[in-house]
């Protein structure tokens, strides 16, 4: 499981790095369907070649990912954009970014402990 985890942290934080790169270069997406749909393939990939379940691998995708982007774009960690449908909704029912932070780390630490 090891090994699966340290790629998917790679990939991770190489989109991470390339996306914040274009932001900050000052491009900006309407639509997140096919980085998700790309980065959904990868991570089944990923799962596949390793044997590691897949939720496990998204649960650490999505730990990681958009506060990596924050760094690298220069935002604040705890920033949230209105661009993906996750965020769109979390902000359009008033979630706190340090709520929606505790619900990643919560969400990673079941699928590690029980997957």
């Amino acid at each position: 499981m090891s090994v699966a985890l340290i790629i998917t942290i790679l990939y991770t934080i190489i989109e991470a790095v390339r996306d914040g790169k274009l932001l900050k270069g000052g491009c900006r997406w309407s639509d997140h369907t096919w980085a998700w749909l790309s980065r959904a393939i990868a991570l089944i990939m990923i799962s596949v070649a390793t044997g590691v379940h897949v939720v496990k691998l998204i649960a650490v995708f999505y730990m990681i990912f958009d506060y990596a982007v924050n760094v690298v774009w220069g935002r604040l960690f705890f920033y949230m954009g209105c661009t993906s449908k996750t965020e769109q909704f979390f902000a359009w029912i008033g979630v706190n970014p340090l709520i929606l932070f505790i619900f990643k780390i919560t969400l990673l630490c079941v699928t590690l402990v029980l997957l």
